[in-house]
């Protein structure tokens, strides 16, 4: 992409000359090639964010000549200062500092969108404090584990606060986690708490929101911001990361030890089909258990035994465990029928 820079001659220039195109972006004169093709895949998701752009950008149209100088204004007091960058990954990006009215009224209403919230037509009167930090809360593995994000002193009632993640594996994306309206009990608390059960994938093998027991040995990250009610961005929160711990609970591997041969021999022949290295059989037993425990409100340090897993009525086979949501769907998966017969 090439800028350009207005001359006494021309100081502006749109439109296509051979395979060039020029057009304003971010306030600034640009030139670029113009597309072999285009990748259209139509999706409901596309759907839904084309729709929101499209009444924006007549929201935008239908604004005053001072209500678009407000915005332009809006827009210059911006900069991308006090955006912290510590961790492994910065997962939310900073505010652009070359930024036009029309760019900041539609980033700004986009993000109430995502929390439900109405267009604002005039810009923030005043900036907001972001958290002071985001930490790992201390809870048990069985339910998930907590994340604390601290509000600073000035946070208000009804403004949000927004959680991002991101793994540490190549195909992962940083997505929005979470949502929250900060509540009164949260102002008196000084954080908000947010239970971490899922976590989204979209590897070859994974896809989908799953339970964490899925992710042993893995690096999650997480951080945070806040939005005012009235559309301000805070500056974000530090990074933390957590990692899933690879090591399985002495009870599971004894737990697998009850089950039968050739149900054994399923879940490690899952474990291959998986194709990931280092995970086994006992592996996939093991966040077999923890997942469906988790999601069906079970404490798994109470299934000691066979009777237990009878009694809670734990899945008999891989078929069944995938098809129930505790194990991916991966190709292959319904050949493995072995029902589960205690020894």
């Amino acid at each position: 992409m090439a800028k350009i820079t207005p001359s006494p001659i021309v100081s502006n220039i749109r439109g296509k000359i051979g395979n060039l195109i020029f057009q304003r972006w971010k306030s600034l004169n640009i030139c670029r090639n113009m597309p072999i093709g285009i990748h259209n895949p139509s999706t409901s998701r596309q759907s839904i964010v084309r729709n929101l752009l499209s009444s924006l950008r007549t929201a935008y149209g239908n604004l005053s000549i001072d209500q678009k100088v407000a915005w332009g204004e809006y827009a210059q007091s911006l900069s991308a200062g006090g955006n912290a960058d510590v961790g492994t990954y910065q997962l939310i990006r900073p505010q652009g500092t070359v930024m036009s009215g029309y760019n900041v009224f539609i980033g700004t209403n986009s993000r109430l969108n995502q929390m439900g919230l109405p267009v604002v037509l005039v810009p923030p009167a005043a900036a907001i404090a972001g958290p002071t930090d985001i930490a790992i809360a201390d809870r048990d593995f069985s339910s998930g584990f907590g994340l604390h994000v601290n509000l600073s002193e000035t946070a208000a009632v009804g403004d949000y606060v927004r959680v991002f993640c991101k793994g540490s594996w190549p195909s992962s994306h940083t997505y929005l986690y979470d949502t929250h309206a900060i509540t009164s009990d949260d102002i008196t608390a000084g954080f908000v708490y947010m239970e971490v059960r899922t976590i989204r994938a979209g590897s070859s093998y994974l896809y989908g929101d799953l339970p964490i027991g899925f992710y042993y040995g893995k690096e999650l990250a997480f951080q945070s911001d806040i939005i005012g009610i009235a559309g301000y961005k805070s500056s974000n929160s530090n990074v933390i990361t957590k990692t899933i711990t690879n090591t399985v609970a002495t009870s599971l591997v004894t737990l697998f030890d009850l089950t039968a041969p050739l149900y054994q021999a399923d879940c490690e022949a899952f474990a291959v089909l998986m194709g990931i290295t280092g995970y086994t059989g006992v592996q996939w037993f093991a966040a077999m258990v923890v997942n469906f425990c988790v999601l069906n409100d079970i404490d798994w340090n109470v299934i000691v035994d066979v009777a237990d897993m009878t009694a809670a009525a734990i899945p008999v086979s891989i078929k069944l465990e995938v098809e129930g949501g505790y194990l991916p769907e991966i190709s292959g998966y319904d050949s493995l029928v072995v029902s589960y017969v205690p020894l």
